[in-house]
């Protein structure tokens, strides 16, 4: 039965299931949002803007890093993207 279940899980990885945006650090004045390749872009603006509505502000985008890439394509599999929360 758990190979049935971890087969399940790969199999959904593969297949190219979105994986949603998570907040990895949040502070009165940065978010970093958490992401994986398939991710949207707007589940990652979105994860900003929640994180610094907290605080009453906005975010504007600082910079990206890859965490982990894909050796064959080179591509960016997971990540994190560094929002500023400033005020409106």
């Amino acid at each position: 039965m758990q190979q049935v279940i971890f087969l399940s899980a790969v199999i959904l990885s593969l297949a190219g299931c979105t994986m949603p945006a998570v907040i990895g650090v949040l502070e009165q004045d940065k978010v970093v949002v958490e992401w994986r390749s398939n991710t949207p872009v707007e589940s990652i603006n979105e994860q900003a803007k929640s994180g610094c509505d907290i605080y009453g502000r906005i975010p504007v985008h600082v910079s990206y890093r890859c965490l982990k890439s894909d050796s064959l394509s080179g591509g960016c599999l997971r990540g994190q993207t560094v929002f500023a929360c400033v005020e409106p």
